[in-house]
C-alpha cells in the first residue's frame, strides 16, 4: 500500500516537473522569439534611415524632377546675379556722388551801374550880362558843395576864376556882370568837400557885339 502511494506521489511530480518545464520552455521561446522580432526591426529601420531616399511623388516623373531641380537653380543664380547688380550699383553711386556734384555757378555780381559825371553848361546873351546855367549828373557830383566859374578869351590863354557859387536850386546860375566884348569862353568845376575840384564843364562860347561909335 505504502509502495503505491509513493509511486503516485512520484509520478505526480514527475508531472508536475515536466509541465513546469514545458511551460518554461514555451515562456523562454516566446520571449527569445519578441526579441528576435525587435532586433530584426531595429536592423531594418536603421537601414531603411541608411538607404532612404526621396521618392517622386505620384504623378511625377523623373524628368519633371530635374526639370524642376534645373528651374530652382536658374531662379538662385538669377537672384545671385540681381543682388551683384544692385551692390555694383550702389558702390558705383557712392563712387560718383562726389564727382557729380555740380557745382552751382555762382552769379555774377551785380555791377552798379555807375552814371558818368558830367555837368552841362549852357549859356545866353542878354542886354549887357551873360547868363550862366548848369546841371550835374552822375554819381561824382555827389559831396560837391560849391562851384567855380571860369572865363578866358582865348582857349590859347589861362582861365581866370570869374566867381564862386553856393547855390543848390536847379538849375545852377551865375550872371556875368562884366562880360568881355567880342568872343569869350566860359566853364564850370565843381568844389567838394576837400577844396578838390571835380572835372570840367563843357566850354561855351560867348560873343557880344561890339557897338560902333556913331
Amino acid at each position: 500500500m505504502n509502495m503505491k502511494i509513493k509511486k503516485i506521489w512520484l509520478i505526480i511530480i514527475i508531472c508536475l516537473i515536466a509541465s513546469i518545464s514545458v511551460e518554461g520552455f514555451i515562456l523562454w521561446r516566446l520571449v527569445w522569439q519578441e526579441k528576435t522580432i525587435e532586433e530584426t526591426q531595429v536592423k531594418q529601420d536603421v537601414q531603411g534611415e541608411e538607404t532612404y531616399e526621396p521618392q517622386p511623388e505620384k504623378g511625377q516623373t523623373a524628368g519633371e524632377e530635374i526639370v524642376k531641380e534645373e528651374t530652382r537653380e536658374g531662379e538662385e543664380l538669377e537672384e545671385k546675379k540681381a543682388e551683384d547688380r544692385s551692390t555694383e550699383g550702389e558702390e558705383s553711386a557712392r563712387k560718383e556722388t562726389p564727382s557729380s556734384k555740380k557745382e552751382v555757378p555762382k552769379k555774377e555780381e551785380e555791377k552798379e551801374t555807375v552814371i558818368p559825371f558830367e555837368i552841362h553848361l549852357s549859356s545866353r546873351v542878354e542886354s549887357n550880362y551873360v547868363r550862366l546855367e548848369w546841371f550835374v549828373g552822375g554819381d561824382e557830383g555827389i559831396g560837391i558843395e560849391s562851384y567855380n566859374i571860369y572865363r578866358t578869351d582865348s582857349l590859347e590863354k589861362s582861365w581866370e576864376t570869374l566867381g564862386m557859387t553856393t547855390t543848390f536850386k536847379l538849375p545852377f546860375r551865375y550872371i556875368d556882370w562884366n562880360p568881355i566884348l567880342g568872343r569869350s569862353y566860359y566853364c564850370v568845376k565843381g568844389v567838394y568837400e576837400d577844396g578838390k575840384e571835380s572835372k570840367s564843364s563843357n566850354i561855351v562860347e560867348v560873343k557880344i557885339k561890339i557897338e560902333e561909335e556913331k
